[in-house]
């Protein structure tokens, strides 16, 4: 077995990142790796890499070899060896001429066309959704609405709105609440679990009025006043949790206080969800007085200790990924979820997982936990995610994996960021800005969100309230959203958080000893209520 070393040339970090977007968007399983155009094509892209790092003598023994390979062949074996390392020289003799995007741009066409990705249709796109949130909401028995945001830049994005529950009186005013999912994910995840396990119909039962958001890019919301995403892709895409934070979420709080005639809103996220909060604390901390309270599931902030194989293997690429992505066009993240088993293998051979989880980019970013994700859900839940992202998003947390606790602003170019941030280097962001009162919700077992890099978080949080710890090893991210048990783990601590912090609605609520038995482990009750 041969072990190729890279050097730091832009030809060696472009080819490396061929083959690992190459992989990402060809389609092929592992049943696949042994056919021979499959072959082919791997030999070819890894003898550019070699190559890519090989002197001028290395090169000539390269092609020694390769007469060696014609001389000795087998019929049907190596062939074709000597074609390929042919062409593969001619390449790379003009890596620097412009036709090397052209070259990569026809094969990225070629590419497209032959996969089967899910988010190029069926799931990030809300047309091809068998039930949509308003369905799974009309199914339990509960009102519905639907309104569209447009937000400063052009994005439309959709907002499910359960006004009242089944069980109250819908002349009643009722406080606010917004519920933010994360990446990758949108508003149904909150209604798939039926009435007893999702938190949109549990927080409408304890008297909530309850607005399910989307983010720009995902299944609901994927349109734009001018721009259109399968047309003006890099226009389209060009954003990450960044905009989400600082235009997505103060225009989505502006609308709904609007609407409602409400002073403030309550604010429930999870993942993604948490990181745009604080985004927008930190950037526009004017809408602090607007949030009474702020639930953070799975907080991300920094990302220091992450376990997902997923974002370990971009954190690794990250730099010449984005350039890459940028140079072929795929400015949507929707990498095959097949070919994600190449980054997740040792996770999918290693566990019990059922079929489709392997194939599922969330799962394989998150981690799945067998013991609490009840299987009628799982289906539906496949049905849905991924939900569309884009390539900037997974690139800024990949960012943040590489520098010791770091929370801060996407990292462009030295000239970009000077003329866009005025210094060479990106801005962090200030989470002294976060003066609301907030509860952290977290797992051992997170992939994501780690107990470490929580800790971080925690000590820099002002107002921080509650932390709690889920006291079920294997609890892990995803869980937070479908796990079996999951209101009398979470939610109803979650409530009763939400409820001693209503401004305008307060709520005299003892402690409940069998909550706290259930919810949180004795040892990480350390924030009391003042």
């Amino acid at each position: 077995m041969r072990v190729i070393m890279f050097d730091n040339s832009l030809s060696s970090r472009f080819l490396q990142s061929s083959l690992f977007l190459w992989m990402l968007s060809a389609g092929i399983s592992f049943a696949d790796r042994s056919t021979s155009s499959f072959v082919d094509a791997r030999r070819q892209l890894w003898r550019s890499i070699e190559a890519a790092s090989m002197t001028g003598g290395d090169r000539t023994q390269m092609g020694h070899r390769s007469r060696q390979w014609r001389a000795k062949a087998k019929p049907g074996r190596f062939v074709n060896d000597h074609m390929l390392a042919r062409r593969q020289w001619n390449y790379l003799s003009s890596t620097k001429s412009p036709s090397i995007v052209g070259h990569w741009k026809e094969l990225a066409k070629k590419l497209e066309l032959n996969t089967m990705w899910p988010g190029t249709g069926r799931f990030a796109n809300e047309s091809f959704l068998l039930n949509t949130t308003e369905d799974f909401v009309r199914q339990e028995g509960y009102p519905v609405e639907r309104h569209t945001v447009i937000t400063s830049d052009g994005y439309n994005l959709t907002l499910h709105r359960i006004p009242y529950s089944k069980f109250q009186d819908p002349t009643i005013k009722r406080p606010v609440i917004i519920v933010q999912h994360g990446i990758l994910c949108s508003s149904t995840d909150w209604v798939i679990s039926g009435r007893n396990g999702s938190l949109g119909f549990i927080l409408s039962d304890a008297g909530y009025d309850v607005w399910l958001t989307n983010t720009r890019g995902n299944s609901y919301s994927r349109n734009h006043l001018t721009l259109n995403p399968a047309q003006e892709p890099e226009k389209f895409w060009d954003f990450s949790w960044h905009e989400m934070g600082t235009i997505d979420l103060p225009n989505m709080i502006d609308y709904i206080l609007e609407v409602t005639g409400e002073p403030d809103v309550g604010y429930v996220g999870h993942s993604m969800g948490t990181t745009m909060f604080y985004v927008m604390c930190s950037e526009k901390p004017e809408y602090a007085k607007k949030v009474r309270s702020m639930a953070s599931l799975a907080p991300i902030a920094f990302l220091n200790h992450v376990k997902s194989p997923i974002m370990a293997f971009l954190a690794s690429v990250a730099d010449p990924l984005a350039w890459l992505c940028g140079v072929l066009g795929y400015y949507e993240f929707r990498p095959n979820g097949k070919l994600m088993l190449f980054a997740g293998k040792s996770f999918c051979e290693s566990s019990f997982a059922p079929r489709g989880i392997c194939d599922n980019l969330l799962f394989l970013f998150a981690g799945y936990d067998s013991k609490r994700l009840t299987n009628n859900v799982l289906p539906v839940i496949l049905a849905h995610t991924p939900a569309g992202a884009s390539a900037r998003q997974l690139t800024h947390y990949a960012q943040l994996m590489k520098r010791d606790r770091w929370f801060g602003m996407y990292n462009y170019n030295k000239q970009k960021n000077l003329d866009i941030y005025g210094q060479v280097e990106p801005l962090a962001y200030d989470l002294n800005k976060v003066t609301m009162p907030v509860a952290l919700y977290y797992a051992s077992n997170d992939w994501m969100s780690t107990v470490e890099d929580v800790d971080v978080l925690a000590n820099l949080l002002p107002n921080l309230k509650e932390k709690r710890l889920m006291p079920y090893p294997e609890f892990n991210h995803l869980d937070f959203l479908w796990a079996t048990g999951i209101k009398m783990i979470v939610y109803d601590d979650l409530i009763r958080f939400m409820k001693i912090h209503d401004r305008k609605y307060l709520h005299v609520i003892e402690n409940s000893e069998e909550i706290d038995k259930n919810v949180v482990s004795n040892e990480s009750n350390k924030f009391e209520f003042e």
